[in-house]
């Protein structure tokens, strides 16, 4: 998962001994038909197709832990489902999701690539099930 712009210079800048922001008492989640970049600003269509982004809070991610997938490194994932009710304005077909501190707003954290597209239509509830959301760092 590729880190944000914003927490990698909070990272890098870490290193310099500056304090690292207070984490976020909950993560919000985005969708994205593309790539969302670094900035988590392209092709998010969250307000399009769920109205607000999903929330999870931090109490319910896992304690990292090595990851399986290619490149190893390691991971935390959900403890609990997160769920995104669709007030679809139009379909969209989802393959990316984002990591933000806040609702709206706030600071872009982190962004994968769902592993398979999903397309979502007005009233459908979208839902990573627990495990499914994986936020890894090499």
């Amino acid at each position: 998962m590729p880190f944000s712009l914003y927490l990698a210079q909070k990272t890098l800048n870490w290193f310099r001994n500056n304090q690292l922001d207070a984490p976020p008492a909950t993560i919000y989640i985005s969708l994205h038909s593309a790539d969302p970049g670094v900035n988590g600003i392209n092709n998010d269509v969250t307000t399009a197709v769920a109205g607000t982004r999903g929330s999870l809070p931090s109490g319910n991610l896992s304690a990292p832990a090595a990851s399986a997938l290619p490149g190893g490194g390691y991971q935390i994932s959900n403890t609990a489902p997160v769920l995104i009710t669709s007030s679809a304005l139009s379909a969209a077909t989802l393959t990316y999701f984002g990591v933000w501190s806040a609702a709206s707003g706030g600071n872009f954290l982190a962004y994968w690539i769902l592993t398979t597209p999903v397309g979502a239509q007005p009233g459908d509830v979208l839902q990573f099930t627990t495990g499914q959301l994986l936020i890894r760092g090499l």
